[in-house]
């Protein structure tokens, strides 16, 4: 009686401990609300007694599996443990919250950032392995009696915990992750390879352009740029001071609101023209409905793309093989030269395509991905630009306020003013030539610690939505900004149709008014954080 009692403590200790390690539980009242109101609120009583079946049954689950007799089982078990437990802690020591649904659809879109990732976190990877051994170690210790070895026949009920963790995370699209990240991340995995986003047949084109007003349309969406923390909108540290000069020449429409608040997110809806009230896209309406490459074929443009980002021929921002035969050239500025680029390099080059293009005889219009002030900061610029200090180092984890502004700052000093410098300077009496240009997302360079700066789903920063958006054209024209801080993302597509010669009152019927329209009506700004397309957490948030 006293050695079953003793091996009841023992057990009961080691699941304990399996609760605390597993979940990570977050104590900041952000997501401690988060939480409370998803679960009270959000849920009859029925559904938290079945979310408390789950979490119990998932629980007991991992401990079976980790202790079961059959060693082959159990080391399979605990290897996997020691590599998810240290993406787990990871992501918490980095982002504040567990690794979520959210966190695996962000990661498959920039997995082509995978080494910086490395190179950058190094330090929370490190902490996160030390620790994954320590609780290797110690619940080994609690596991080592055969006594507490589980038996092979109570193996039949692992599986059962794990399809039950897999169910509610598919039916709540990751609202709840609060399961053992043993469970959690594998059923987040396998719910998003088999729940992929379908390849669909783009809608054609019907409507006929009646004249373009242009020969050479770009848009430029930069990466990761605050549209506040330029001199040109108001900012006291000259980090635009040639745009800054040159403000009569642009036609700057201010502070805008991106789409959302990450890149892949944004991109998409900027190609497609979502309409804030499409979001999130639910009947995945963007996959279908026509792009600004079918568009601008439409009315005679040939059309370009040219990515800074990519380190190979896929293409990102949700685009797929059905969008390649509307872009008549895709470029991407790593297979430019056999050797790497540095990212401080890949905007320069940017400049001189641009430059070349402006001379084309054939009507162009062209999308630009740049590389911006992609996060780390301190890659994005030569040290010889390193005019605010003090700066952060190139592989700094640790946030400082003072040296990630100086940093942030020295990024757009390079990656924004001198880039439109040399823009300015080689459209100079060249064809007529209209640039629109915005960011992706901005940026929240006020948190401490080690913390991720766009892209949130807890506590939202509405400066990770908070972008520039201006003009520049080298011709004369007639146009002017107007509704100066008040503009939006979905405003740049119908302006781009506009310039490729399409009509207004179509332009205004399917996809609202245009930058140039006076009369634009101001409507409550919003922008999306989570995914684009509800397949997890996502919210419209207040601007």
């Amino acid at each position: 009686m006293i050695k079953r009692y003793t091996n009841f403590i023992l057990w009961s200790v080691t699941i304990l401990i399996f609760a605390v390690f597993t979940v990570t539980l977050d104590i900041r009242p952000g997501r401690l609300w988060h939480i409370v109101n998803v679960l009270l609120f959000e849920n009859s009583i029925l559904d938290l007694i079945q979310y408390a079946l789950v979490f119990t049954a998932s629980l007991i689950s991992v401990v079976l599996l980790l202790a079961s007799k059959n060693r082959i089982i159990r080391f399979s078990a605990w290897t996997l443990f020691g590599v998810l437990c240290i993406v787990n802690s990871s992501y918490r020591i980095i982002t504040g919250y567990e690794f979520m649904y959210n966190d695996w659809l962000l990661a498959k879109s920039n997995s082509h950032f995978l080494s910086q990732v490395f190179q950058q976190f190094l330090l929370a990877i490190i902490i996160s392995s030390v620790a994954t051994v320590a609780i290797i170690w110690l619940c080994n210790s609690l596991l080592k009696k055969k006594s507490l070895r589980a038996n092979s026949a109570t193996l039949f009920f692992v599986p059962i915990g794990f399809l039950f963790v897999y169910y509610e995370i598919s039916q709540s699209a990751g609202n709840l992750d609060q399961f053992p990240f043993l469970a959690r991340i594998p059923a987040i995995i396998i719910h998003h390879a088999w729940n992929p986003l379908p390849t669909i047949d783009r809608e054609q084109v019907e409507v006929t352009s009646h004249g373009r007003k242009v020969n050479h349309l770009f848009l430029i969406v930069d990466e990761s740029i605050t549209g506040r923390d330029l001199q040109l909108n108001g900012n006291p540290f000259p980090t635009t001071p040639f745009l800054n000069e040159n403000r009569s020449r642009i036609i700057n429409f201010g502070i805008a609101t991106s789409y959302t608040n990450y890149s892949a997110g944004s991109n998409i809806a900027l190609t497609t023209g979502a309409r804030m009230n499409q979001l999130p896209d639910k009947s995945l309406t963007i996959l279908h409905q026509p792009t600004i490459y079918q568009y601008a074929k439409k009315a005679g443009f040939k059309t370009y793309l040219i990515d800074a980002q990519m380190m190979d021929y896929r293409l990102q921002n949700f685009l797929t093989d059905q969008d390649r035969p509307y872009i008549d050239s895709i470029i991407q500025l790593s297979h430019l030269q056999k050797n790497k680029l540095l990212y401080e390099e890949r905007d320069q080059i940017i400049n001189g395509i641009l430059s070349k293009l402006a001379c084309s005889p054939v009507p162009v219009f062209v999308y630009v991905v740049k590389f911006g002030a992609h996060w780390p900061y301190a890659r994005t610029y030569p040290d010889s630009m390193s005019l605010f200090k003090p700066v952060l180092s190139r592989s700094s984890l640790i946030r400082d306020s003072i040296k990630t502004r100086n940093t942030y700052y020295n990024a757009i000093r390079w990656s924004v003013d001198l880039f439109w410098k040399r823009i300015i300077e080689d459209l100079n009496g060249k064809d007529s030539t209209m640039i629109v240009y915005t960011s992706d997302h901005g940026q929240d360079i006020s948190k401490q610690g080690i913390q991720i700066s766009h892209a949130s789903i807890i506590d939202v920063s509405p400066r990770e939505a908070n972008v520039p958006l201006w003009m520049y054209s080298n011709y004369p024209h007639p146009f002017t900004s107007s509704h100066r801080d008040e503009r939006h993302h979905q405003d740049i597509f119908p302006t781009l149709l506009f310039f490729m010669g399409y009509s207004k009152d179509f332009i205004v019927t399917k996809y609202g008014p245009t930058l140039l329209d006076s009369s634009y009506a101001v409507e409550s700004r919003k922008f999306l954080t989570g995914d684009i397309f509800n397949r997890a957490n996502s919210a419209l948030i207040r601007f």
